[in-house]
């Protein structure tokens, strides 16, 4: 409509043009009705030009790892290449499938001219975890001097992407390390070998080095405890109320590398992820977990103890769980009482800043992806996090603090990668930053947000 009533108005000012040409003459009237004559049929040809324009996207690969930059491809073609096309806005936007809300935009000014097609990479650089679809991808183009200008959508090819989270290196021989209190020792320290050994992982104890084996192979071999060794484990990840966004993707990692090195052991049994409801891996399938983690969020549930107790009660007896959480509280010591008495071990792994004290970090360092109306979980007294401490220690579950920062998993990634999916050159190293490339590109023509040009 608004294409119309331009062209219209263009078409009554020549024609004014041209009535005060005939009647009035002269050269002024004379160059305003044959210039402006050119820009009405310049503006009519640029519109005719686009005919049969079209964009497709797509991306190298539909699997990534949080950190990783992503190259898309984006091709524009037209069927009538006869006539110039003088220039094209090509805009894309990204949204994330659980709240279709927009995570990355790119725009970029193209003069395709007589060129019947023109394709354009771009990258997604510092990709966070979650699953992504191209929500629309336009084309805004119009005469060479801006008076007549068009809008084309196309919404028909939606490239997705996978981005898993990237696996932080928890060793199994230090996760049964607690503090250093005296009424609670070290599982390392009282852990029986269970024969065999594993590679070693960066963070395992020096003392759980086997030497021999190691000085056989010549790479470090790691001693495997029994408590380790014998029976499954099943992970639970905490996902219930206010939890910090930074916190829980500390968890999150925390489960994909602990799930990881389960697996090359063999004895993962699964993971389960409990909040408003408590969602399971079908198996213990890699592919599957790093899915579900994928797709994970703290959707701000309460009542954890009821789903994980009844996660608990479903598994086999004897079966360990880990259950993963921000802070060690009165709840999580309850839960964990009930689930010895239900004849299953369970060990804790508390993911926040790894301050013991339980003082927590500063309401800014909660991620982008924080709900306004969530509030963080109020601090736990350091009274408290030790009296919840003795209790642990008194019914012989181990508490492990994840450091304040992790480290990327560094073995075990052929597992991961025949299971979810992911080439060689995502797991190391990790894409670092925007980068500032040469292209033949054009500079951007609007504002860009998380996006840095790469060569064609």
């Amino acid at each position: 409509m608004k294409k119309a009533m331009a062209m219209t108005a263009l078409l009554a000012i020549w024609v004014l043009f041209f009535y005060m040409m005939k009647w009035r003459g002269g050269y002024g009237f004379t160059f305003l009705t044959w210039g402006f004559g050119a820009v009405v049929v310049t503006s009519m040809l640029a519109i005719v030009s686009s005919t049969g324009l079209k964009i497709k996207v797509w991306v190298s690969r539909r699997s990534y790892l949080s950190g990783d930059g992503a190259v898309v491809t984006l091709r524009v073609t037209r069927s009538f290449p006869l006539l110039p096309l003088p220039w094209v806005v090509v805009r894309s936007e990204w949204s994330r499938i659980s709240s279709g809300k927009t995570e990355y935009e790119h725009a970029k000014l193209l003069f395709p001219w007589f060129r019947s097609q023109v394709e354009l990479q771009y990258m997604l650089t510092d990709l966070r975890r979650g699953m992504f679809r191209l929500e629309k991808a336009e084309a805004v183009f119009g005469d060479p001097f801006g008076f007549i200008n068009s809008r084309r959508t196309f919404t028909e090819d939606k490239p997705e992407l996978v981005v898993y989270p990237r696996p932080a290196a928890i060793p199994l021989w230090d996760l049964g390390k607690t503090d250093s209190s005296s009424i609670n020792r070290s599982l390392t320290e009282r852990a029986e070998w269970s024969g065999s050994v594993r590679e070693y992982v960066p963070g395992d104890s020096l003392r759980s080095v086997h030497w021999l084996s190691s000085a056989r192979s010549q790479s470090l071999k790691t001693r495997e405890p029994a408590s380790v060794r014998d029976g499954n484990t099943y992970v639970i990840l905490d996902a219930g109320t206010n939890l910090r966004q930074q916190s829980f993707e500390r968890m999150v990692r925390a489960a994909a590398g602990l799930s990881l090195n389960l697996s090359r052991t063999g004895t993962f049994a699964g993971l389960a992820i409990c909040g408003h409801t408590c969602i399971r891996s079908g198996d213990s399938s890699i592919a599957d977990v790093m899915n579900l983690l994928a797709r994970a969020e703290a959707d701000g549930g309460s009542r954890l103890n009821e789903r994980v107790r009844s996660v608990a009660i479903s598994l086999p007896k004897g079966t360990e769980l880990v259950l993963i959480t921000e802070k060690i509280t009165e709840e999580i010591v309850q839960l964990c009482e009930d689930i010895k008495l239900s004849r299953r071990k369970v060990r804790v792994v508390a993911a926040g800043a790894g301050n013991k004290d339980g003082m927590q970090a500063n309401d800014s360092e909660a991620g982008e992806n924080a709900s306004a109306s969530q509030k963080p979980r109020e601090p736990v007294p350091g009274a408290e996090q030790r009296w919840c401490r003795q209790r642990l220690a008194a019914i012989h579950c181990p508490v492990a603090e994840l450091p304040e920062r992790l480290s990327d998993v560094t073995s075990g990634l052929a597992l991961f990668r025949a299971g979810a999916g992911v080439d060689d050159h995502s797991l190391i190293p990790r894409y670092p930053g925007r980068a500032k490339l040469k292209t033949r590109a054009p500079a951007p023509f609007l504002t860009e947000r998380r996006g840095a040009d790469v060569p064609l």
